[in-house]
């Protein structure tokens, strides 16, 4: 069975809002346990709610202590390291199509200066101020 698409707005009927946030927040824990069991990772969850007094937090209030210590414990860099290299990445991508296009064009530069001085050379040849050398081109000696 397929899953029906959620329309993304404000539920206005409470019971309806509660429930929702109930089956999200069951399965935003459940995929915080999973990726901590899978991959092994340090991972925390704290959800405050409308409804409870208290924050929800997984694993516990320790383990979320814990998590929240080793990041503020991390250099500044640290904690942002995955920002900075996707922009740098992204930074390095656009000089290189940038430099590569600088390229062509330069490249097309050069042919069109060099078919203007063939057909230079040849319109000089032909009103006979310059005679062509044998199987070097045209010479003006």
């Amino acid at each position: 069975m397929t899953k029906k698409k959620v329309k993304l707005a404000f539920i206005t009927n409470d019971s309806t809002r509660k429930t929702t946030f109930n089956k999200k927040k069951k399965g935003l824990m459940k995929n915080v346990s999973e990726l901590n069991t899978l991959c092994g990772i340090d991972t925390c969850a704290i959800i405050y709610s409308p409804y409870e007094s208290q924050p929800e937090v997984w694993p516990d209030t320790q383990g979320v202590h814990c998590v929240l210590v080793q990041f503020k414990w991390m250099p500044v860099m640290e904690q942002s390291k995955k920002n900075q290299e996707s922009l740098i990445r992204q930074r390095i991508a656009k000089a290189s199509e940038q430099w590569e296009f600088a390229i062509m064009i330069r490249f097309n530069q050069r042919f069109e200066i060099l078919g203007v001085w063939c057909q230079i050379k040849i319109i000089i040849w032909e009103i006979g101020v310059l005679e062509p050398n044998k199987g070097r081109g045209f010479g003006g000696k």
